[in-house]
């Protein structure tokens, strides 16, 4: 890896909302590996099927450019998952099955701002989806057009990042804050706004401990399906879970070496969604608890490779 090449990336796939599966990420690092302060730059393809037959094939660009200034992430993918609406803020116990055929388009890019560790920048995604009900009907909250539609948005970023690698970080601070349009001028179906603040700390103790801190707030308005409206990503919980047009997440994870190469680690959150900043006081928190390892995989790159076991509100899970 040092010199660059190809790595082979197994993908064992547990997350609760599409069952178990498995994939393989093929990745070529490759770029100015001996700048230190420069990110790799990553280009691979990567293919998924899970237990309730949700597939999913893509390629992708993680790039550095003008000596580290310019960071570009780019994505294409086509996608058919089998996926579970609970309601807005989960209140629906045993949810209405459906699946989403589509493809995807992401292009991101960010300019850092002099020397500093401040980056601005644009994103563009584009999705085309078809959507469709295991059951006859439509469940509440629903609209018939938002079954088959076309969702172009548009968004401003401002990142701050600090960390010592973009893999497994165990010091600096990740934080980025965005807003953005879908809207009929360019290509979206529906005209909604998006937002999102979110920071993630990482700082060691000592020679053995690393702990790391998360906070998120994520908010749409306007006419936004019910599909791509934020949810709860914590350990513990599946995806899509817990949405609403509001969402608010906090993490806290230790992490202790063993060993040059081994650790452990535990962690704790909770999560809130519900319709509207004005109702998340009155939410409903999930939290979530749990532990694991990682192995030190690429030294020079940060690349840990771990499991961790999660007890959220209703089940336990593997990752």
């Amino acid at each position: 890896l040092e010199k660059g090449g190809f790595l082979p990336v197994p993908l064992i796939i547990t997350e609760p909302a599409v069952d178990n599966g498995l994939g393989i990420a093929a990745a070529f690092i490759h770029g100015d590996l001996d700048n230190p302060d420069a990110q790799p730059d990553i280009t691979g393809v990567a293919a998924v099927a899970t237990g309730n037959d949700s597939k999913l094939a893509a390629g992708f660009h993680l790039g550095s450019y003008l000596d580290n200034r310019l960071r570009y992430a780019g994505a294409i993918a086509t996608t058919s998952i089998n996926l579970t609406f609970y309601g807005p803020g989960g209140v629906i116990d045993d949810g209405f099955g459906y699946n989403i055929d589509g493809s995807f388009i992401l292009n991101n890019a960010r300019y850092r701002l002099g020397q500093s560790d401040f980056w601005l920048g644009g994103r563009w995604q584009l999705l085309n989806s078809k959507v469709s009900f295991d059951d006859a009907g439509l469940p509440p909250g629903v609209k018939p057009d938002q079954l088959d539609a076309t969702l172009s948005n548009l968004a401003a970023t401002l990142y701050y990042d600090s960390r010592d690698n973009i893999f497994t970080p165990t010091q600096g601070v990740f934080a980025r804050g965005l807003i953005g349009r879908d809207d009929d001028a360019w290509g979206s179906d529906f005209d909604f706004n998006s937002y999102e603040l979110t920071a993630m700390g990482y700082q060691p103790f000592g020679e053995r401990w690393d702990f790391s801190l998360l906070g998120s707030l994520e908010a749409t308005d306007g006419d936004t399906p019910f599909f791509v409206e934020p949810f709860i990503k914590l350990r513990g919980i599946p995806a899509l879970r817990y949405q609403g047009t509001a969402v608010a997440e906090t993490e806290f994870e230790a992490r202790y070496s063993l060993t040059d190469r081994w650790s452990v680690l535990g962690f704790t959150g909770v999560g809130f969604a519900a319709d509207g900043f004005d109702n998340l006081s009155n939410s409903k928190g999930r939290a979530v608890y749990g532990g694991g390892f990682r192995y030190l995989v690429a030294r020079d790159f940060g690349i840990h490779t771990g499991l961790d076991v999660a007890q959220g509100p209703e089940d336990t899970v593997v990752y």
